[in-house]
């Protein structure tokens, strides 16, 4: 278990009879703190593109191959497609965003 004095140092010990003082059991999880607004999305400086500025490209070695992505090329253009692995004019790569389960729910009530 993980320990505090006061938030000024952390103590791990699996006894806590270790301890002298004024400690307190820390979570060993702690929620990320939450996103603004819906995604974090906002304008870029010329109020030409919506982005979101904790979603980030990823670099081609890990991107699935042969399956929908999202696929940067050199000349700053992103388009859906499927890499193949023997390309390189492709830069990077991001994953297709998904729908939250209880937006999933909203959405489909009115088909």
């Amino acid at each position: 278990m993980v320990y505090t004095d006061g938030g000024t140092s952390a103590y791990v010990t699996d006894n806590p009879n270790d301890l002298i003082g004024a400690y307190r059991a820390l979570p060993l999880y702690t929620a990320p703190s939450p996103r603004k607004g819906a995604g974090m999305t906002e304008l870029n400086s010329d109020r030409t593109v919506a982005v979101d500025r904790e979603y980030y490209w990823r670099g081609m070695e890990t991107c699935p191959r042969g399956v929908k992505v999202q696929l940067l090329g050199r000349g700053g253009v992103a388009v859906y497609g499927q890499y193949r692995g023997k390309e390189d004019w492709w830069m990077a790569w991001a994953p297709l965003p998904t729908l939250r389960p209880e937006d999933k729910k909203k959405w489909s009530a009115g088909k």
